[in-house]
């Protein structure tokens, strides 16, 4: 995917590629672009992308990318699976220990950010958990404004980023939250929805001071 498009530019289509998914499925974006500046690489992988891939590259780059990121197993930086069956349905208690709340998001969110560091570089991954607050914070305004509307629709789209943009930064239980919401919005209803956003609003504040 080229980010210079005409009407609609990568970043929005892979937003608006990211909606159209649903629980388990999740296809494949790599960003072909000739702007090498600093930041780009990691706005793309913060957008929804997958890749990155500058201009000009070789053939062999091309055909390398586009195997990495289409054979079974492959992991993208949302955590979802290429290729694979959906993943199964993670039961979380109801009434989670404040404490194990925090000490799991700590340690997974570490972990990912660790990760991202060896492979981009500490400043990258700096502007990814800028990009990921300033994001998310609009995400989950916009998530209690659809629940407190029961508008379905709009809470299976909110939930469904939300669920992408934690998994990026490895906030798993959170991401796992999001997709419950999702799975019941995608079903038509919001039966326990209502009380897994309490869920989220307490994870969510936690996830923050992690990031202060």
């Amino acid at each position: 995917m080229d980010c210079q498009m005409p009407e609609m530019d990568g970043y929005a289509a892979t937003a608006e590629i990211r909606r159209t998914e649903r629980y388990g499925r999740h296809i494949p974006v790599i960003a072909v672009t000739a702007n090498a500046m600093q930041g780009i690489k990691e706005k793309c992988l913060a957008s929804g992308m997958d890749d990155y891939l500058a201009k000009p590259f070789k053939q062999n780059e091309l055909h390398q990318i586009i195997e990495r990121w289409t054979k079974p197993g492959a992991i993208g930086a949302d955590g979802f699976v290429r290729i694979a069956p959906p993943p199964k349905k993670v039961l979380i208690s109801r009434t989670p220990n404040d404490d194990d709340v925090k000490t799991g998001l700590f340690q997974s969110v570490k972990a990912r950010l660790d990760d991202l560091e060896a492979e981009i570089g500490g400043e990258e991954v700096r502007l990814i958990v800028e990009l990921f607050r300033e994001d998310s914070a609009v995400r989950f305004e916009n998530l209690q404004k659809a629940m407190a509307a029961e508008n379905i629709a709009q809470v299976e789209v909110e939930s469904h980023r939300l669920e992408g943009g934690c998994g990026n930064i490895g906030a798993a239980y959170l991401a796992d939250l999001c997709a419950r919401i999702e799975a019941e919005a995608v079903g038509g209803q919001l039966r326990e929805s209502f009380d897994l956003t309490g869920e989220i609003r307490m994870s969510y504040s936690y996830l923050l001071e992690i990031f202060n």
